[in-house]
């Protein structure tokens, strides 16, 4: 399921990229069917103005010959431009910009679908979080994969940009339904796992989420229609709903909810699958620890506690706002910093020179199961913000240093590029855990997915970031890296205060 989620995240680098393509020159572009084409002609340098990204994309020169087929230095008048009205491309993909014709002024709405799918997963976050401490991690994650499945296949039959724009709810819904499972998801293994094989845990399920994005660049490399690409994705998530009799519920959220019984079944079940029992006096002691009766007990021990400290109201409220606020923003800042660097490395490793884009992006996210993988080594030998200092500065130069390397040099660019992509996954799979530790068990989901919406500002600021690839390549990784330096700065200084 957490390969299924994670894959839904990178959709829209195939189904709604923008494609290498230039002008149709009719005159010498003869044929209706524009795909069977061929971008590369002798006679281009006549009839397109070159740029220093290459041949103008949107404007061409205009014919000063009436007849066909005639392609030299003399058949094109260079002193005028003509706009573009149909587009031949470098491949044989079809995906939204093709199928919907979006070009030029209008390539803002490939970014605008991104950022609705980005948006999506911002929006609402906290109210799911808070259903899940209500109703339980199970039941919302399953809900969240059946309607993120749901709204995914609609959208595969969208027939026009029209119709996508009315799809922006769709797209809005499905992420939001992705990104809410996930954090669900999350939780619900954490909760299930001791202190110490917490990191271990966490890593395993970091790396199937990476595993997914994997088998998204598999599956675009051979689908290359994108309302097949998305049935293929989304069909399965539609049997999530047999996880109802094969997963069971955070045994830690039953307990504090009072499903004592509950809770000790599973405990039971899990005891017996691993070939032991359960001993009666934990049983008792479970009981005891969570009955009503306790919990009353507990109350009463707190407001005493509360009435022996004279703190007034307004020092509580300095004491909650300064401390767990600061812990909050901090929190959240983390977040929007690990996600705008994972996804514009995700975004830009279709772009890398010298280097198949399908090829590249599945190069990189191979590289960030390595970072997920090795995080669980060092999670318990070392504290959380040390290897927060260390993930971030590393992800943050490399990212700079890429943008000194030629274009030539692509092994090199290559190369760092895993090097970003393994450390900045080792920083977000450490911010992750230190999150979740941060905070108890009543709170955890709705303080998870509330950090996790602050995060998804990050994916939106990267969907727009990767606009600025074609025009002025060295800014998404200067922001990058600036960002990256900024988290480690601000880390620094809550470790020291």
């Amino acid at each position: 399921m957490i390969s299924s989620t994670c894959m839904l995240n990178y959709t829209c680098i195939f189904a709604s990229n923008s494609l290498e393509y230039r002008c149709k020159v009719s005159e010498c572009d003869l044929g209706d069917n524009n795909r069977e084409i061929s971008y590369d002609q002798p006679w281009l340098k006549y009839a397109l103005p070159l740029t220093s990204n290459g041949y103008e994309k949107c404007f061409r020169y205009a014919s000063s010959s009436s007849l066909e087929n005639q392609c030299d230095a003399n058949s094109f008048n260079t002193t005028k431009l003509i706009g573009c009205t149909e587009f031949i491309y470098t491949t044989d993909e079809i995906n939204v910009q093709t199928e919907f014709n979006i070009h030029c002024d209008d390539s803002y709405k490939l970014a605008l679908i991104g950022s609705a799918n980005s948006i999506g997963r911002l929006a609402l976050l906290p109210i799911v979080g808070a259903l899940a401490d209500k109703f339980g991690r199970l039941r919302v994650a399953i809900c969240c994969v059946l309607c993120c499945s749901t709204f995914g296949l609609i959208k595969s039959f969208s027939v026009n940009y029209t119709m996508y724009i009315v799809y922006f709810q769709l797209e809005f819904l499905e992420s939001l339904a992705g990104g809410s499972s996930f954090n669900a998801l999350f939780i619900l293994v954490i909760e299930m796992s001791s202190f110490r094989k917490r990191p271990l845990c966490t890593s395993l399920l970091n790396a199937f989420g990476i595993f997914g994005g994997i088998l998204l660049g598999l599956l675009a490399m051979y689908i290359h229609n994108f309302r097949y690409l998305l049935r293929a994705i989304y069909a399965p998530g539609l049997f999530v709903i047999l996880y109802i009799w094969l997963v069971p519920e955070s045994v830690r959220w039953l307990l504090a909810t009072g499903r004592v019984d509950r809770a000790i079944k599973i405990l039971e079940r899990m005891a017996k699958v691993n070939r032991g029992t359960l001993n009666e006096n934990s049983i008792k002691a479970l009981r005891l620890q969570y009955s009503s009766n306790s919990k009353i007990n507990a109350t009463k021990k707190l407001n005493a506690d509360h009435n022996e400290n004279n703190l007034s109201m307004f020092q509580q409220i300095k004491l909650v706002v300064i401390k767990l606020g600061l812990r909050f923003l901090i929190c959240g800042y983390l977040w929007v910093t690990c996600f705008f660097c994972f996804y514009v490395l995700s975004l830009t490793s279709t772009h890398i020179p010298g280097t198949n884009r399908y090829i590249g992006f599945i190069i990189v996210q191979s590289v960030a199961i390595n970072g997920a993988l090795s995080s669980a080594i060092f999670l318990n030998k070392f504290g959380r913000k040390k290897l927060i200092f260390c993930s971030l500065i590393l992800s943050g130069l490399s990212a700079i240093i890429t943008q000194i390397i030629p274009r030539e040099q692509s092994i090199i660019v290559l190369i760092l590029f895993m090097i970003g992509k393994f450390s900045i996954t080792f920083a977000l799979n450490v911010v992750l855990i230190f999150t979740v530790e941060l905070w108890p068990t009543n709170l955890r989901s709705i303080i998870m997915n509330s950090c996790s919406m602050i995060g998804k500002m990050g994916i939106v600021a990267a969907s727009f970031a990767t606009l600025l690839i074609t025009s002025a390549p060295i800014l998404p990784f200067i922001l990058f890296g600036v960002t990256a330096g900024q988290a480690f700065r601000i880390t620094y200084i809550y470790a020291i205060h």
